[in-house]
């Protein structure tokens, strides 16, 4: 069905004929003031209060007026750029908040990278961990048709005098013919070395017995099959229920975490 549409403007005003302004889809042309402009160049002034109405033509009905109403205006008119334009103050408000969000955001960007790589590393701790207890229990081999099925531990050593930036997954074999719960030769007993990176590291080691906590060297922590239960071997020693490691950022300002296993061995970050 073909269509086209009829816009008519009509004044308050007594004895005012109204003009009509035509419209057609595709392209819209205004009639005003007896000119014919396109979009709003010229821009054309409507009275202060006026009446608005839409009229549809079509082949079964040539006159069908609907939808009229009344559009009271404060100033003397409205034109383009009071209904689509923006202000200069709008602007340079706008502009000036997206700066001030994003100074934050990037004020705080390096703090919040620091935070997610120290969950990221609490939780890479709190694994291996549950990797030397999985290997434990599952009866692994040290190597495929050794016929070996060792214990399996985690050591950590703070005592060099500088900050620890790794820990060892190692298989208790040595000496032989037994293990001894300690990490002594590298040559046999390393499985792997998890290496923080980055500026990462090791910042503290405590046996913990109760409330009461205890600055260690090192630590063997190894657990024996069919137990998922952890045994402690630290310097100095102590009959201790659980260990804590803390890990640091290389930025100043940031709080550790922390990774504990208990005798248990039950396994906790925070």
């Amino acid at each position: 069905m073909k269509m086209y549409v009829k816009i008519i403007v009509q004044e308050v005003k007594k004895g005012f004929t109204p003009t009509p302004i035509f419209a057609k889809t595709p392209r819209v042309a205004l009639r005003a003031s007896q000119k014919q402009v396109w979009g709003f160049t010229p821009t054309p002034v409507l009275p202060s209060c006026f009446y608005a109405g839409i009229e549809v033509h079509n082949k079964s009905n040539r006159n069908s007026i609907f939808d009229f109403r009344r559009y009271p205006s404060k100033t003397h008119g409205i034109t383009a750029k009071q209904v689509w334009g923006f202000t200069i103050v709008e602007v340079i408000v706008s502009i000036a908040i997206i700066t001030a969000v994003s100074l934050v955001v990037f004020a705080r960007y390096p703090t919040l990278v620091s935070q997610v790589d120290l969950d990221n590393l609490s939780q890479e701790v709190a694994l291996a961990f549950r990797q030397a207890q999985v290997y434990s229990t599952a009866i692994r081999e040290t190597e495929a048709g050794s016929g070996v099925f060792p214990p399996y531990g985690i050591y950590f050593n703070l005592g060099g005098g500088s900050p620890a930036t790794s820990f060892v997954l190692f298989a208790d074999v040595h000496p032989p013919p037994g293990p001894d719960g300690r990490y002594t030769n590298e040559a046999s007993e390393l499985i792997q070395t998890f290496t923080l990176g980055r500026g990462y590291y090791l910042g503290a080691l405590r046996g913990c017995a109760g409330a009461t906590c205890t600055s260690l060297n090192n630590a063997h922590i190894t657990f024996t099959r069919p137990n998922f239960q952890a045994n402690f071997i630290t310097a100095p020693s102590g009959s201790f229920n659980r260990l804590e490691v803390d890990i640091y950022a290389p930025r100043d300002g940031i709080a550790p975490r922390t990774v504990s296993i208990s005798r248990s061995g039950q396994i906790i970050t925070e």
